[in-house]
């Protein structure tokens, strides 16, 4: 087995363990979410209005994926450049298209979304004369 091989079965497995990772770190935020929804107060009765200001943020594990996705483009540069027939060259092909699609699903999936809710009072005007 080749170098690059080895290098390339090791960036998918933990490409892969990151992505199980996030998707469990999300769906366990998703049903604490909704817990806590459950257990708020029920809706108020009549029209309101807010300003909904939303927040993105990265987490430790997208980062990660980041920091991997950069390191296999990098290797899958070297292999490419260093490869000598053109079965290496669509090796170095294959190990950038899929580094590219397992550790950009771990950096889309290791964002963390938060909201914060500002009501806005409305003041009533007369429609008399």
């Amino acid at each position: 087995m080749d170098i690059g091989n080895v290098i390339a079965v090791i960036f998918v497995g933990l490409a892969i363990i990151a992505v199980f990772v996030a998707v469990e770190r999300r769906d366990l935020k998703i049903k604490k979410q909704q817990e806590e929804r459950m257990r708020g107060p029920i809706a108020t009765v009549g029209p309101q209005t807010s300003l909904i200001q939303e927040d993105v943020k990265t987490t430790p594990t997208g980062h990660v994926c980041a920091f991997f996705l950069a390191v296999a483009i990098l290797i899958s540069i070297v292999i490419f450049a260093a490869s000598q027939t053109v079965f290496g060259q669509n090796e170095a092909g294959i190990v950038l298209i899929a580094s590219a699609l397992l550790f950009g699903m771990g950096i889309v999936l290791g964002r963390e979304r938060s909201f914060r809710v500002y009501p806005i009072n409305h003041v009533q005007q007369d429609k008399g004369g």
